[in-house]
């Protein structure tokens, strides 16, 4: 697995998680980013729930945190069981197309009915963040790469 050391002691890589079921070893690469279309069916890559994959409900729909009100969208949970599409632990987790493997945002956050069934997760465009933060995702499109 290609990772790469950054001055601050943590790793890069644009591996990621994209089957539950083998959660012992990275197994895919990020082969770019997009922005989605309401009924796009993504999935996220999450430290606490694993894979959870839904389709896309609402785009660029605010919510109100107590710091104040962010833009998301919105995923409607998928599973056909009656696991949380994301819980704590989960936030900060990549978003992404299952088939072509593009990153579509960083998930932020959900809804998690007495901790069985959670309907909804929500992220944060990858596009508006690279925007915000004149930032570009490391994939395996990735022009510059970090020495080995």
């Amino acid at each position: 697995m290609l990772q790469n050391a950054l001055p601050c002691g943590r790793r890069a890589s644009d591996y990621f998680y994209s089957w539950a079921e083998d959660d012992d070893d990275y197994d895919q690469k990020l082969s770019g980013y997009n922005r989605p279309t309401t009924g796009y069916l993504l999935c996220k890559s999450g430290n606490v729930t694993k894979v959870t994959c839904g389709y896309v409900k609402y785009i660029d729909t605010y919510v109100y945190y107590e710091w104040g009100r962010a833009k998301v969208t919105r995923i409607n949970n998928d599973n056909l069981s009656s696991d949380d599409f994301s819980q704590g632990g989960d936030s900060g987790s990549i978003v992404y197309d299952p088939y072509n493997f593009l990153i579509h945002g960083i998930h932020s956050g959900g809804e998690f009915p007495s901790r069985g069934g959670g309907t909804y997760g929500l992220y944060t465009q990858i596009m508006d963040a690279m925007e915000l933060y004149d930032i570009v995702p490391y994939t395996n499109d990735t022009l510059i790469q970090l020495p080995e």
